[in-house]
């Protein structure tokens, strides 16, 4: 990654509305899909669809499958640790495929390659293996961080950060 990138990332706890807020936000604010990575946990709601996904198809089920293919593949990534990942942006396909790390992109471990400290990842990566949400947001200017950060706490964020970052993330 180029210097002078950034990006801007909250927490969420696992009320799913919340997320969704913020995506609709996120665009209508003009951030792009493919600039969102969701890294949801294993017990949200999203996740149990996914999981239930998996099992033999009920009569009705197709719709529901469809709405949440289209979801999945509406963000630039969508991770669900232990579950699944879903990612559309070569930005964050390119991140996690230069990690040294040999972990399933789905296990915890995915914030550092993103630009995160290290103990602030862990400290992250911890509560995304419980209960929580983060959304994490590309940015090629410093203004437009700030701009996600503070329509990412409007949503509902627990907590909000930008960051500036030397990285194998790459800005298209």
């Amino acid at each position: 990654m180029t210097s002078g990138k950034t990006a801007a990332y909250a927490v969420y706890d696992s009320d799913s509305l919340c997320v969704e807020r913020a995506l609709e936000a996120l665009n209508q604010a003009g951030f792009q899909n493919e600039e969102i990575c969701v890294l949801l946990a294993p017990q949200h709601p999203i996740a149990e669809i996914v999981k239930d996904a998996g099992l033999a198809p009920a009569p009705d089920s197709a719709a529901s499958a469809a709405t949440l293919v289209e979801w999945l593949g509406r963000m630039g990534a969508v991770v669900i640790p232990g579950v699944g990942f879903f990612v559309r942006s070569n930005q964050f396909l390119q991140a996690w495929m230069d990690t040294d790390s040999d972990e399933d992109p789905a296990a915890c471990g995915l914030l550092s390659p993103l630009g995160i400290a290290d103990g602030e990842a862990r400290r992250l990566e911890d509560g995304l293996c419980h209960d929580s949400a983060v959304i994490f947001v590309l940015s090629a200017k410093v203004g437009d961080a700030e701009w996600a950060k503070e329509i990412l706490l409007r949503s509902g964020a627990g907590e909000a950060s930008c960051l500036g970052w030397e990285s194998t993330l790459a800005m298209a």
